[in-house]
């Protein structure tokens, strides 16, 4: 397997001995997509007026991320082996990270993005002035929020196979009856991924927390008086809404496409409503996650809207490794 982290040093995260003169998208991990090398390029430009400025970041940035990997190293190998990333066989064979389909493995977008929702919440929970150990809670929960990914695309995949054998049409004709099984087999892929995070050492708390994007905890659905009881599950709960793979939007054009009526998150959430007190997951999200932004923003001191919270966290973003 691919080792993406080994010592405190970070000297095993595939990233070389960067000099001063070290083009930036050379020591970047091998295993790190384009369009989230872009991304971080970017960042790097955006946190220097000049070449030696955005150098001076570029190291920060590194060593950031590699403190994070190695605070929370099991939790990467866990996230590894749960095949988020292309499966071991996969890479072996291909020696590459963004090989494997559905069957073999799922793409290394998915594994860029649970592993910078984890990033990003730690510090949304670090800026909200939360305990340490909520914080690395909830670094934990972000990085393994999406650990079922492949058994639940295989899973869907499989009802989606059946109901087309009787069906071209079944999205229409066969609405109610997909929209029924589509939610049983991500319910039950979940359940079955969350025993196999058990039996790796996972702990029920971090379980519970990567289980709030979901918007319920371990009680039943989440309100307002859990969120302000518990303030780290308004972080799970709203970032997966407003990161796009690594980059982050809006909630409301992360989430325009996700419930179009031929996605399989529209009949989930159709499926859902005795979860959710007569409502779709849909109707419910657009209640409660404002109120988690909400609470996000009073205990971060922002003051700014919705649309105005991405560009903070940015900006929070480059603040906080420049001081790093």
């Amino acid at each position: 397997m691919y080792n993406i982290y080994m010592d405190k040093d970070h000297q095993g995260i595939g990233v070389p001995t960067a000099s001063q003169h070290t083009p930036t998208e050379n020591i970047l991990p091998i295993w790190i997509p384009e369009q989230t090398r872009a991304q971080i390029l970017q960042l790097c430009a955006d946190a220097g007026s000049d070449e030696e400025s955005r150098n001076a970041f570029r190291e920060k940035f590194l060593s950031y991320c590699a403190n994070f990997f190695w605070n929370h190293r099991h939790e990467i190998h866990v996230l590894i082996e749960g095949e988020v990333l292309a499966s071991k066989r996969v890479q072996d064979e291909k020696a590459v990270w963004n090989s494997g389909g559905d069957e073999d493995g799922i793409w290394i977008g998915a594994g860029m993005h649970t592993i910078t929702a984890g990033l990003i919440a730690e510090m949304i929970a670090k800026k909200m002035g939360l305990s340490s150990a909520v914080v690395h809670k909830v670094g934990s929960a972000g990085i393994l929020h999406d650990w079922y990914k492949k058994w639940e695309i295989t899973a869907v995949k499989q009802v989606e196979r059946e109901l087309s054998e009787k069906d071209a049409d079944w999205k229409n004709t066969l609405r109610a009856e997909g929209a029924a099984r589509i939610t049983a087999s991500l319910h039950h892929s979940k359940e079955t991924d969350e025993q196999k995070l058990r039996d790796q050492g996972i702990s029920n708390d971090v379980i519970e927390l990567a289980g709030a994007n979901l918007l319920k905890d371990g009680t039943g659905v989440l309100t307002v008086e859990k969120l302000h009881e518990r303030p780290e599950l308004a972080i799970i709960a709203y970032f997966d809404t407003m990161l796009r793979g690594t980059e982050i939007i809006p909630r409301e054009v992360r989430m325009e496409p996700v419930f179009k009526p031929q996605s399989i998150w529209s009949l989930f959430s159709e499926g859902s409503t005795q979860e959710y007190g007569g409502k779709t997951f849909q109707q419910f999200g657009e209640e409660i996650l404002p109120q988690c932004f909400r609470v996000m923003a009073e205990r971060m001191n922002f003051l700014g809207t919705e649309k105005e919270f991405p560009a903070f966290l940015r900006k929070l973003l480059i603040d906080e490794v420049k001081l790093s």
